[in-house]
């Protein structure tokens, strides 16, 4: 198990049906792991610990009946209050594509684990941000809306 693993899993002392998942660990190891080694060193740790941290914090304020998963109302209130803004269809398609069935089966809306809330979030995130980019120094508006870009990246598979 990786040091990044370790950590993550670490994190989640208090729920101990819980552990990061190896897409989780990519995830973050493709954000922090800047010089490409495959590695975390001590310099890209300290970013990862806040950055991880801070997903906690933010699901575990948003998780208002603190049952350890949130709803898709839960989702858009954390990701508005955290200036990731996006629309309905962007948070249903979140919810349906990093949530499970936790309660009765597929009759239930599916709801959203810490694991996959952290999933989430750095796609947001980090497709957020590429459009801000590619909108800066435009001639005009882009053509496509940012709801638009999640969606399209966010169907990938």
């Amino acid at each position: 198990m990786s040091m990044i693993s370790l950590f993550c899993n670490n994190l989640l002392i208090c729920r101990t049906d819980l552990a990061f998942s190896s897409e989780t660990v990519k995830y973050l190891m493709n954000v922090f792991d800047l010089d490409g080694s495959g590695e975390i060193g001590f310099q890209e740790f300290k970013p990862l610990w806040v950055y991880v941290t801070k997903w906690r914090e933010m699901f575990e304020s948003f998780d208002y009946n603190q049952d350890g998963i949130i709803d898709a109302a839960e989702l858009a209130s954390a990701l508005n209050h955290y200036e990731l803004r996006v629309g309905l269809p962007v948070i249903e398609f979140l919810v349906h594509k990093y949530g499970t069935h936790l309660t009765n089966g597929h009759n239930d809306p599916p709801q959203i684990e810490l694991d996959r809330f952290v999933c989430a979030c750095i796609v947001v995130q980090q497709m957020s941000t590429l459009y801000d980019r590619c909108e800066v120094g435009r001639a005009g508006p882009m053509e496509v809306s940012r709801d638009e870009f999640l969606l399209a990246i966010l169907r990938l598979p």
